[in-house]
């Protein structure tokens, strides 16, 4: 017999769980569990919704009502097929998770229509479903908070995501043939985490400016070239990861971004950083390392926040005394073989909590 593993919340256990309320009545069970959850770690953890305490087999579903089956993981096709047969009567479906299933344009658009009736759905995960094309029928689906596609060969987004208002949560990343961001993007207005790492994107569109509450971008292992000015608009950003692309400047505007924690630009062709860098106070990791810097960049005296400090493989020979007044600042990766000895000594001298990491 075929088995398919499904991840559930039950409405008894959560019922246990509420030490206030004896009996959660069947007509409020969505509004119980989101009072239960975190909701922004539900955003963050993306894979915790799937660690339920009950793993069932198909002959154990059966003995649950389906209104009790809220969260489904799926692994192959022929789950995948068996579920589609089924979706229908699961009413208060909120999350699915397929993997390792055959996701042809043809079968995404029917999960899709079977899905856009079901008011509390709002996380959708296809991981390495060789997926190549997301139907235009994706904007069905109004309520989705987050879509994850990541490890598919996905070449581009139809336009019709930027219909997806409440969207929080958009993965893309390992998709190797992922070239372009539609400008549609910037519809986006309630989206907080974006990845594209690992594709062949080369330009972020200056619509990314739209998506006032982004926290997190993710964009290392591209192909951009350039950042769009319109990227300082993003005031909310507090992890941005440009790393392993083809950067040469940086624009002032980045400098605007007063929230950020991580900032991490290694292995570009990045030459200067713009003196606006000086206002990004509240750094905790800042990565410039594998770049041509030819002098030590001033600005980053300016983090006392900073944690992390990686600035090896540039250019530069010389070290300023006041690295030591950053008061935070435990791990320096550089190239001390190729920094004036004096310099490393006077530091050390000065600060000796500082660890040195030396990467030759």
């Amino acid at each position: 017999m075929k088995y398919f593993i499904l991840s559930v919340f039950i409405l008894t256990i959560l019922t246990a769980c509420n030490d206030n309320q004896e009996k959660i009545p069947s007509d409020s069970f969505v509004s119980q569990i989101n009072e239960h959850r975190d909701k922004r770690q539900f955003y963050l953890r993306i894979w915790d919704d799937f660690s339920a305490e009950y793993v069932l087999t198909l002959d154990s579903l059966k003995n649950i009502q389906p209104k009790n089956v809220q969260i489904v993981d799926l692994i192959g096709d022929d789950e995948l097929s068996f579920f589609l047969e089924n979706l229908r009567q699961y009413q208060f479906l909120e999350a699915i998770r397929i993997t390792q299933a055959s996701v042809n344009e043809g079968i995404f658009d029917s999960l899709i229509n079977k899905l856009s009736p079901k008011k509390h759905f709002k996380k959708l995960i296809l991981w390495s479903c060789n997926i190549e094309n997301v139907p235009a029928s994706i904007s069905k689906l109004k309520n989705l908070e987050s879509l994850d596609l990541p490890y598919n060969h996905i070449k581009r987004l139809p336009p019709e995501i930027g219909s997806l208002k409440k969207l929080k949560m958009l993965r893309l990343h390992s998709n190797p043939q992922f070239e372009s961001l539609p400008v549609e993007i910037g519809l986006l207005e309630n989206l907080e985490h974006l990845d594209f790492a690992g594709t062949k994107i080369s330009q972020i569109p200056s619509t990314i400016g739209g998506c006032k509450n982004l926290i997190n971008l993710t964009a290392n292992a591209c192909k951009i070239t350039h950042i769009p000015k319109t990227l300082g608009r993003c005031m909310s950003l507090k992890w941005l990861n440009f790393g392993a692309n083809k950067i040469t400047e940086i624009p002032d505007e980045v400098g605007n971004l007063h929230q950020l924690v991580v900032l991490s630009l290694g292995m570009n062709r990045i030459k200067t950083l713009p003196d606006s860098f000086q206002k990004l106070t509240k750094l905790d990791f800042f990565d410039i390392s594998n770049n041509q810097l030819s002098k030590f960049p001033s600005q980053v005296l300016t983090f006392h926040k900073v944690v992390n400090l990686w600035v090896h493989k540039n250019s530069f020979n010389r070290i300023p005394i006041e690295l030591a007044d950053l008061e935070n600042l435990r791990q320096f990766l550089v190239d001390e073989s190729e920094i004036l000895k004096s310099d490393v000594e006077a530091i050390k001298n000065k600060n000796p909590i500082i660890n040195f990491v030396s990467r030759y």
